[in-house]
């Protein structure tokens, strides 16, 4: 049997956060009915009795935090309230994924 799931992240966790949520709740399941856990492949060679956890394509952290303080923001603020005087400038982020993907970095580490 074979389960795939999309985990979304949140701004302030990594996916090794996520990982490490699902080995936490795997782990007394694989333990009590006596099955190996596989955690990203720590073991591979066993065939029966596991329970795999994988991850599917690219794994894609949440988009950093853009700094509201510093030199850049002074930038963005000032030429907003420059062309739209009155304006109240405040940060903000993207909550969908379309626009803000980061660099790949594979989640190996589930500790």
């Amino acid at each position: 049997m074979t389960s795939l799931t999309n985990y979304r992240t949140s701004f302030f966790e990594a996916s090794k956060d996520v990982i490490g949520r699902l080995v936490g709740a795997l782990s007394p399941i694989a333990e009590s009915l006596n099955m190996t856990f596989d955690v990203l492949g720590s073991h591979a060679n066993v065939e029966n009795n596991v329970i795999r956890l994988e991850t599917f394509g690219r794994v894609l952290e949440p988009a950093p935090l853009t700094p509201d303080t510093g030199a850049a923001w002074d930038l963005f603020g000032g030429t907003v309230k420059h062309v739209f005087p009155g304006a109240v400038v405040v940060p903000s982020a993207m909550t969908a994924f379309t626009d803000t993907q980061c660099e790949y970095r594979p989640c190996r580490d589930a500790s």
